[in-house]
């Protein structure tokens, strides 16, 4: 059974989901006063005249989104700054000799990607995209992927793995 005490916490937090999710909505706002000597705001219900912009000019922003690129022009928000790169290996654990499957997953990435995996023990690097690798000896090795593609944006990830005795 629940506690009026855990009730009232729930319900505390409820309410201030709701008021931080009210305060940034922009409608929900209530109109300002005008200032002394203004000329009076449109009615109530009655839809706000748009205001007149110069000819050419590329349309003004929508709240919360981001603004349109001039005509002829890319938006430049498209472009991305680091490559999304995750690694998995399969298995991450075990005893040695530690026969370990590397798989690749990269995102974000414009034209031919090149990598370059670092397994950790001092071994020869690798440019496989998804390579096989054994660990010979017992050791926690920490795997590093590393990846660039042609327009020059990197990204990496690392992956550990665990080669052990049992006892």
């Amino acid at each position: 059974m629940v506690s009026n005490r855990t009730w009232m916490m729930i319900a505390a937090a409820f309410v201030a989901a709701s008021s931080l999710a009210l305060s940034a909505c922009s409608s929900c706002e209530p109109e300002k006063a005008a200032a002394p000597g203004a000329k009076p705001a449109a009615q109530a219900g009655a839809p706000a005249a748009p205001a007149a912009k110069p000819a050419g000019q590329p349309p003004a922003p929508v709240a919360g989104q981001p603004p349109a690129a001039a005509p002829g022009q890319a938006a430049a928000n498209n472009d991305v700054d680091e490559l999304y790169v995750d690694a998995e290996a399969d298995p991450d654990e075990g005893q040695p000799p530690l026969k370990v499957k590397f798989t690749s997953t990269i995102e974000d990435a414009t034209g031919a990607v090149s990598c370059e995996w670092d397994f950790g023990d001092g071994s020869a690097k690798s440019t496989e995209m998804n390579p096989t690798h054994t660990y010979e000896k017992v050791g926690d090795y920490v795997a590093t992927l590393r990846c660039k593609d042609s327009k020059g944006i990197e990204g990496e990830t690392e992956i550990d793995v665990t080669a052990y005795v049992d006892e």
